[in-house]
């Protein structure tokens, strides 16, 4: 029997790596359920662990990965490159199910490669949370900050213009939007 392939987008900063990481220890005991850890050629932040929270590669190495076909979906974001094996397809249709963290482009990638894949959309309770929470994080200079909220307000528009998502959930009240995620993903699992 296949696993199921969830996909998450919200723009950056509104906390889809936590809520992720937070439904996977929840829900790990009832199900085969993982997180896809992505590859970035960006350079890893004091809290990044290798493997756990992304495969870091050099540039030339991620270009290298792009031309033997590697990846299921890839981009060039933030002026760094985010990419989803392709592997990931196998192993859902083995039975694994996993929660994919890609951004709006990535999930028309992988829902026209893998099309029962479910996307779901998490955003801000507003733009001034999300730059409250940009601020906060603090890893950013200001030109990538202002480039990050720039391109956050797109995606948001875009979503709302163009939804791509069948789930969307605001992330407001962390433990209410981490309950909402739990929800949507155990209905899909038909538990």
């Amino acid at each position: 029997m296949a696993g199921k392939l969830f996909l998450l987008s919200a723009p950056s900063g509104c906390g889809k790596t936590t809520i992720v990481t937070h439904v996977i220890k929840d829900l790990e005991a009832l199900c085969q359920i993982s997180r896809v850890i992505t590859y970035t050629s960006r350079l890893a932040r004091s809290t990044d662990a290798p493997g756990v929270d992304y495969h870091f590669l050099s540039e030339q190495e991620f270009q290298k990965r792009i031309k033997q076909n590697f990846f299921l979906e890839w981009s060039c974001a933030y002026g760094n490159y985010y990419g989803t094996p392709r592997s990931l397809i196998e192993h859902v249709k083995n039975g694994q199910s996993y929660v994919a963290i890609v951004d709006r482009a990535g999930i028309i990638s992988i829902l026209q490669a893998y099309a029962p894949s479910i996307a779901i959309w998490l955003e801000p309770p507003s733009l001034a949370a999300l730059e409250q929470r940009l601020r906060w994080r603090g890893s950013e200079d200001s030109a990538e900050f202002s480039k990050r909220l720039l391109l956050a307000k797109n995606e948001i528009r875009q979503e709302c213009e163009q939804p791509l998502c069948k789930h969307r959930i605001v992330n407001d009240v962390f433990d209410s939007a981490l309950e909402e995620l739990k929800k949507i993903l155990i209905s899909e699992l038909c538990f």
